[in-house]
């Protein structure tokens, strides 16, 4: 059983590692547009076999959230995931190196 304080750290780091990302977007002039953004929503409404208005009045209901607090949470997790995948992207390791680090470590 994970104790109070711990939670307490996990959502913090979660947090500030949040904030990171985010301000790695915005020095690397990530956006997200309105337009992706309302194909992602209609994309979610049609997984749930919804029409966007009644997706978001389930949202709303359901999390208690605006429409503006759902948009600007996905907007954020886009841009969280578009960041990543930049940097994930951005990282070549070679076979040599693998070799490596198993002569290493294995």
């Amino acid at each position: 059983m994970r104790s109070h304080s711990s939670d307490r750290k996990k959502a913090l780091d979660d947090l500030i590692n949040q904030k990171l990302v985010l301000q790695v977007a915005k020095r690397n002039k990530i956006n997200i547009s309105e337009k992706a953004l309302d194909e992602m929503v209609a994309d979610i409404a049609a997984r749930n076999h919804l029409p966007v208005q009644q997706f978001y009045q389930m949202v709303s209901k359901q999390q208690g959230w605006s429409i503006k607090y759902y948009r600007d949470y996905l907007r954020k997790q886009l841009l969280l995931s578009r960041v990543l995948s930049q940097l994930v992207g951005t990282v070549n390791v070679t076979p040599q190196e693998v070799n490596q680090y198993i002569q290493k470590h294995g």
